[in-house]
């Protein structure tokens, strides 16, 4: 693995859980008022912090491979992303404040009830930037009219399944094939 390799990597690992901690304090902070304008609220602060990992995300993505290759066109995360950011009206957005409300309706206590619905919220932000990081990776290899391979870099601690993929030496089409699950904090890297 290159240097460059690693300090995308670290990056992207820094942006999640950078994202997963504003998330936190969403859940937090959240008044505990059960009504549509606090919910509201909640999903916008969500959707914000969320889609902002995205873009950021796929920025990272598209900067890496540029370090790697030279691009021929200039990349459009506009296009790219186009339906894939998080916004308030999506389930996802109001997740958190719909589990807090449910965990403290059968029986847990509130503070309890936060942590879980933080954890779960910071959980499925990481699936939304591994996305939108697989998205930017394919718009970079695009842009480079390279047909890049694809493998997967365990993180520092991976699971036994994350481990045994990268183990094999997989390699994939292109970065959307990579495999990956919630929470995971494996990353694809590119080969030309």
């Amino acid at each position: 693995m290159s240097e460059a390799d690693d300090l995308y990597r670290l990056a992207q690992l820094a942006l999640r859980d950078q994202t997963g901690d504003a998330l936190r304090l969403l859940v937090a902070t959240v008044p505990l008022i059960r009504s549509e304008i606090v919910r509201a609220w909640f999903a916008g602060e969500v959707a914000r912090v969320v889609s902002g990992g995205q873009w950021q995300a796929a920025d990272l993505a598209v900067g890496y491979l540029g370090d790697l290759v030279a691009f021929t066109d200039t990349p459009d995360l506009d296009t790219a992303l186009d339906g894939e950011l998080l916004t308030a009206d999506q389930p996802g957005a109001s997740f958190g404040f719909g589990r807090m409300w449910w965990l403290m309706d059968n029986g847990a206590d509130e503070l309890e009830a936060r942590e879980n619905a933080a954890d779960a919220v910071a959980s499925r932000s990481t699936a939304d930037l591994l996305d939108a990081e697989r998205i930017g990776l394919d718009e970079g290899a695009r842009v480079a009219e390279r047909k890049p391979r694809w493998r997967s870099v365990p993180s520092a601690n991976p699971c036994e399944w994350c481990a045994g993929v990268a183990a094999q030496g997989a390699v994939f089409p292109d970065a959307e094939s990579v495999p990956f699950h919630n929470g995971d904090q494996c990353s694809p890297a590119a080969e030309f």
